[in-house]
């Protein structure tokens, strides 16, 4: 899986804040280790937990989940 895929899919959905509903920044995509992360090959071969914070609420919204979300839509 390589993040440039993912930015893309998502950009296309414009996904919101999973807590509030704000529009999300696909431009601050943030990390850390994490063991039950996820591996993209163009970040890091150790999992890491990648999110999005609202700009609004603050809240972490998990790239794994937003994926889950708008892959149904």
């Amino acid at each position: 899986m390589l993040l440039r895929d993912l930015a893309c899919f998502l950009k296309d959905k414009k996904p919101k804040c999973l807590q509030c509903g704000k529009r999300l920044d696909l431009s601050e995509l943030k990390w850390y280790p994490h063991k039950r992360g996820v591996v993209i090959s163009d970040v890091s071969v150790k999992p890491q937990w990648f999110y999005f914070e609202c700009s609004k609420c603050s809240y972490q919204n998990s790239l794994v989940k937003l994926v889950k979300v708008y892959c149904r839509r």
